[in-house]
């Protein structure tokens, strides 16, 4: 699994299965979950949209996200 750490990513789109997020600000993004791990420390999300596959895993992101707070 990639790392992300330490930064502000901006004005794109962002898969986040496969890669740790550890203090991550995502701005004016669209993330998109395909089912696969997803481990996070301290991301936030400001001006996001989600693609997220209805299924128990997609519903458990989406539960992460709203509990993590959006900007």
């Amino acid at each position: 699994m990639g790392v992300l750490k330490d930064a502000v990513v901006e004005n794109g789109k962002q898969t986040v299965d496969g890669v740790s997020r550890q203090h991550v600000l995502f701005v004016n993004m669209k993330i998109r979950y395909n089912g696969g791990n997803v481990a996070s420390d301290n991301a936030m999300f400001a001006n996001c949209t989600f693609d997220l596959p209805q299924t128990p895993q997609g519903i458990k992101v989406a539960s992460d996200v709203a509990q993590a707070g959006l900007k």
